[in-house]
């Protein structure tokens, strides 16, 4: 172990103590229950909930919570992470973690076009949204081979040719000859979806259609979607990778179980 990692551990462990007694102490004093009855008399907690945890495409479901609060959690254990450990660490958890979203949120988005039957009465936007779907779900497919290497990761295959001369990481994939640009295009894509999201959940001029009101992403993956934009700042980031695996399989998630729903008003003709 080198003297960098075994720094970054040590500061790790008492940054860890050091929550730990903090907690401690905040609950022998009392102060979360003061500082969440001060929240209370500034928040509008229940405007907040109906903004956040209520979701107009599933009635009498919880999914829109449940998800506010995981994606949240888990957007600031991998911040913390970033910050305790770097952003340079691979194939950790998470790496694999994130794999395994990618996969499945790919798979999801292939199969939501066999639920798109049920829109009777959107017949174009139907065609739009079909192909909307399956281009995400190539998409997130292509993303899973390429953070897999193609197998090079589960097999260890050694790299030849072209890609043992000129991929920077030396590996079976397309996306590590372009590293440079990564200073570029990661911020690009992580403060890009999410000022496209704010725009659609707080500054849309009119009242969605339908099938754009099925499309947007809920109000409930707001804070991941800000942490994908924070962590972003440096260009290459793995933890905006893990971040967006988990925003597409929750957003996937989220469609299949509105085109399952008998009580969905997506499934209620409207023209």
């Amino acid at each position: 172990m080198n003297p960098r990692r075994l720094a970054i551990i040590r500061i790790g462990i008492i940054l860890i103590i050091s929550l730990g007694f903090a907690t401690t102490i905040i609950l022998l004093l009392n102060i979360h229950k003061k500082v969440f009855s001060l929240v209370q008399h500034i928040v509008d907690s229940e405007r907040m909930s109906r903004i956040f945890f209520i979701d107009s495409l599933l009635p009498n479901n919880n999914f829109a919570k449940k998800s506010f609060i995981f994606s949240s959690l888990f957007a600031v254990v991998i911040h913390l992470k970033q910050i305790i450990f770097g952003d340079d660490v691979k194939e950790d958890i998470f790496e694999h973690v994130s794999e395994g979203f990618f996969l499945t949120s790919s798979l999801l988005f292939l199969i939501i076009p066999f639920y798109l039957k049920n829109l009777t009465n959107l017949k174009k936007q139907k065609i739009l949204i079909r192909n909307l779907l399956i281009m995400a779900g190539l998409a997130l497919m292509f993303i899973f081979l390429e953070e897999i290497s193609y197998g090079q990761h589960l097999f260890g295959w050694e790299s030849s040719g072209v890609f043992e001369t000129y991929n920077f990481q030396n590996e079976t994939n397309l996306h590590n000859f372009i590293n440079p640009f990564y200073r570029f295009i990661y911020p690009t894509l992580g403060f890009g979806l999410f000022a496209v999201c704010s725009i659609l959940w707080f500054f849309y001029k009119d009242h969605k259609p339908i099938w754009l009101e099925f499309l947007t992403p809920h109000k409930s993956l707001i804070i991941l979607a800000f942490f994908m934009a924070a962590s972003t700042y440096k260009g290459h980031s793995e933890s905006f990778e893990h971040l967006l695996a988990l925003f597409a399989l929750l957003y996937g998630w989220r469609l299949i179980l509105i085109l399952r729903n008998p009580k969905s008003s997506i499934n209620i003709e409207k023209k």
